[in-house]
């Protein structure tokens, strides 16, 4: 049996300010021991094995979280116990996860089926070791994902050209601002460590989705996403209101191209934009920082085949 986080650190103070202004604080305590767990479960191991790519969050070297993925072959995720995984690839030439892998940094992980939305987890740790091409993550927080917001894909054959670097800069070129507007889906990494020993604390990396157009771009440059209601463990959003910082990944699913950005971060409750975003019940602003564009870094490849039921539509009026 996996050994169950205390009701007394599942959250930390981001999170738990959050349930208190919902009006959730008592009830996510009680439920927050049976969703998060110190160990990896036997399901979960095996969903791992069966995958071949991950999502991770990491930390660079100011403090900037950034999202990635890693592909590789069947079984190049393994976990060696119930504590530890282990990945056995390397992120691609140009993605700034190679530098933020050191020993002992705080990584978060995920891995998702998009051709069978219900299938999906995330495990959290610490970089225990790199030898050769091998990486082994002691395990602090393993969970399951949220389902709703992620839209249904087919995989189709992979890629086989070459990583190539399109771009690094501090700014969004006007063909990337294009790319985020009509994006469905993107991936959030952040992080909070106060005190890195707590399982509570780390980075963390979650999927975000709505329909196209549910992310903006202003004029300056600055992204603005929305929070729809989720599993209401508020894990990416705690992390901000903690450490005001969020890495981006937006992925072309049929070309295996990504674009990765990280920044400042501000979580907005009360404020006019949310009639922008119908359905949700806060919005997140970040100011970029970096912005990193590769293309062919993603081996896979999928065809969109329909949006996810839980989708808000964006030409409702806001009540």
């Amino acid at each position: 049996m996996s050994e169950s986080v205390s009701e007394f650190d599942i959250f930390h103070e981001g999170e738990a300010a959050i349930h208190e202004r919902l009006g959730v604080r008592e009830s996510m305590r009680d439920k927050g021991s049976s969703m998060i767990s110190r160990e990896m479960s036997l399901a979960l191991q095996i969903f791992y094995h069966l995958q071949t790519f991950v999502f991770v969050g990491s930390v660079d070297a100011e403090g900037y979280p950034w999202a990635s993925i890693i592909c590789g072959g069947p079984g190049f995720l393994r976990s060696l116990n119930s504590r530890t995984l282990q990945i056995g690839a390397r992120p691609v030439e140009g993605d700034p996860l190679e530098d933020n892998l050191r020993v002992g940094a705080p990584v978060g992980t995920m891995t998702i089926e998009f051709d069978n939305r219900l299938r999906r987890g995330r495990v959290n740790g610490v970089v225990q070791s790199r030898e050769g091409g091998l990486l082994t993550l002691s395990v602090g927080q393993a969970y399951s994902n949220c389902s709703k917001y992620i839209q249904q894909r087919k995989p189709e054959p992979p890629g086989e050209e070459p990583v190539r670097l399109v771009s690094r800069g501090a700014r969004l070129t006007a063909q990337q601002m294009e790319r985020i507007a009509d994006a469905d889906t993107f991936f959030l990494a952040s992080c909070h460590f106060d005190n890195v020993d707590e399982p509570s604390q780390g980075v963390d990396i979650s999927h975000r989705g709505g329909n196209p157009g549910f992310v903006k771009v202003d004029s300056d440059g600055q992204l603005v996403f929305p929070d729809y209601k989720g599993n209401m463990a508020f894990n990416s959003l705690g992390n901000i209101v903690k450490n005001p910082r969020a890495g981006l990944l937006f992925m072309d699913f049929s070309e295996g191209s990504t674009l990765q950005l990280t920044g400042e971060a501000v979580l907005e409750w009360d404020t006019p934009r949310l009639k922008e975003f119908p359905g949700a019940q806060s919005i997140v602003t970040v100011r970029i920082k970096e912005v990193v564009e590769l293309a062919n870094s993603v081996a896979f490849r999928w065809s969109f085949h329909k949006p996810s039921s839980a989708n808000p539509r964006l030409d409702l009026p806001r009540p």
